[in-house]
């Protein structure tokens, strides 16, 4: 039986959905509202959450990221009722799957949930079955420039013990450079232990870092060993360190300088020998100067910095990873797929991909479960063309000059790159030079 979590505030709409999941094997659990929906995700595994985007408390978008936080196996799938291309966006760099449109349709609806189910049971079979660990640079896929300085750089650094700071949007696989510098190092045979920040409540964040003592605050029936000393002789990655509080961020700076540190509620100092490995997707700088990350944290935490660049940078890395994924799902289902077909092919390479390697990833999982043939199609590719399609280019009701079309139209091919010229020049079957040319002389 696969377990549903509905958050949905309109009773009728979660009563039916809660019926469409029964019809095909699934056992759901109702939340009205985002507080309910994480008191449930607390209590019990969740395979697939519905998440309706309008809620009485909390916005779809921000229960997305905390629920991800608490359960990150879990397939989430927006429900809209109003399509707004930017929420959509935003959803699936939280880490959404898929979108559906209320009304539902019955057959439609079983179809979207019957192959997500089919996505969990592969992911099982992966995680089940035995097979030889790749050498932690050959799992960062990428043949850039940019990502070979980076992997460069994780050689010469890996053994040493000096403090990484990883910045990059979220998605682009930070947490998989961190182990890598973790297992190339001298530690690695030690514990690799992870802190997302976005994961604990502030008010609990020191006690999940550092520990606790009996009767410390209310709930606390007894002694905890906190994660940086789970981490002793081995790597704590701080993931989204932007998130901690200053006061926080003092005692980080402690342990980090002298290795010293307290549990709450605990007089005796401790200490552990731990490399720290941070990571964020917010601009470090900018918080110093409005006072929100102190200076001398960042710089301490700023020793050896390694820059991320989004999926959209990385030129014929996105094909490349494309290719690596489809290998692997085609390999975990057994099935014969060949290959992308062109059309494919000309998305992946000019798609922008908000969502990063995370959105590609789940992309090529979902096409490989979908496709009926011996190549990956744009059907099989349904969520993001059709994004595409709805924001596709409208000729404007009155005559205008060529030139003003042409000028609009290239900011439509602009838009849909990202802001990508070098892609955006190859949709326009024009050079780079030539594309400067028509902004500048436009401008």
């Amino acid at each position: 039986m696969f377990r549903y979590l509905i958050i949905e505030d309109e009773r009728e709409v979660a009563s039916y959905l809660k019926e469409v999941v029964e019809t095909i094997e699934g056992t759901a659990y109702i939340a009205y509202t985002g507080e309910e929906a994480l008191s449930l995700a607390e209590s019990y595994i969740i395979d697939i959450a519905l998440v309706d985007l309008i809620l009485p408390d909390i916005d779809g978008i921000k229960l997305i990221a905390k629920l991800r936080t608490i359960s990150p196996e879990t397939i989430f799938i927006v429900i809209t009722s109003v399509y707004e291309t930017q929420s959509i966006v935003n959803a699936i760099k939280e880490g959404a799957s898929e979108y559906i449109t209320k009304p539902f349709e019955l057959t439609y609806l079983q179809k979207v949930l019957k192959t997500y189910q089919e996505l969990i049971n592969l992911r099982k079979k992966i995680h089940t079955k035995p097979a030889e660990e790749a050498l932690p640079l050959e799992r960062i896929v990428g043949e850039s420039p940019q990502i070979k300085n980076i992997k460069k750089i994780i050689k010469e650094i890996a053994s040493y013990d000096s403090t990484v700071l990883i910045t990059g949007p979220t998605g682009v696989g930070k947490g998989l450079i961190a182990e890598a510098i973790h297992m190339l190092s001298q530690r690695r045979n030690g514990p690799f232990v992870v802190f997302d920040c976005t994961v604990v409540p502030e008010g609990l964040m020191e006690s999940e870092l550092f520990g606790h003592m009996k009767g410390a605050f209310t709930g606390a029936h007894q002694n905890r060993i906190g994660l940086i000393e789970r981490a002793d002789r081995g790597t704590l990655f701080i993931d989204e360190v932007g998130d901690l509080s200053v006061q926080l961020q003092a005692k980080l700076l402690r342990a980090i300088d002298t290795g010293e540190f307290r549990r709450v509620g605990a007089t005796k100092v401790r200490r552990a020998d731990v490399r720290i490995i941070v990571a964020t997707n917010r601009d470090l700088e900018e918080m110093v100067k409005s006072g929100r990350f102190r200076k001398d944290l960042y710089y301490r935490l700023n020793v050896i910095h390694l820059r991320v660049p989004p999926l959209s940078e990385r030129g014929e890395d996105v094909w490349l990873l494309a290719n690596h994924f489809l290998s692997l799902y085609t390999k975990s289902t057994g099935k014969k797929i060949r290959g992308f077909s062109k059309e494919v092919e000309k998305f992946i390479r000019t798609y922008h991909w908000p969502g990063n390697i995370r959105e590609l990833k789940n992309l090529i999982e979902r096409a490989v479960v979908m496709s009926e043939g011996p190549w990956i199609t744009l059907g099989d590719l349904a969520p993001p063309v059709e994004r595409l399609q709805r924001d596709g280019f409208v000729f404007p009701k009155d005559i205008v000059p060529l030139k003003e079309m042409e000028k609009r139209y290239i900011e439509y091919v602009l838009k849909l790159t990202g802001n990508n010229k070098s892609q955006a020049a190859t949709l326009l079957g024009i050079t780079r030079k030539t594309l400067r040319d028509k902004l500048r002389r436009s401008g």
